[in-house]
C-alpha cells in the first residue's frame, strides 16, 4: 500500500505521466475534461496501467492536486 500525490493537468492533448529527476511522479496530463468526474476516472485507469495496482482518489476528488491510495 502506497501514497501518491499528484497534480494532474485535464484537457491535454494526451495521457502522459511526467517524472522529475528523482524519478518521482510530479504531474500527470489527462486526455479528459475535469467534468463529471471524467478526468477522475481517467487517472485512475492510467495509474492502475502504470503500477499493476488498486488505486483510488482519497483527497482531491475537485481539484487539480489529488492524494491517491495505490494498494
Amino acid at each position: 500500500m502506497s501514497l501518491l500525490e499528484v497534480n494532474i493537468i485535464p484537457n491535454s492533448n494526451e495521457n502522459k505521466i511526467i517524472f522529475n529527476e528523482k524519478n518521482e511522479i510530479t504531474k500527470i496530463k489527462i486526455n479528459k475534461p475535469a467534468v463529471d468526474g471524467k478526468a477522475n476516472k481517467e487517472l485512475i485507469k492510467i495509474l492502475e496501467k502504470h503500477f499493476n495496482l488498486k488505486a483510488r482518489i482519497l483527497k482531491g476528488f475537485s481539484g487539480k492536486k489529488k492524494l491517491i491510495l495505490l494498494e
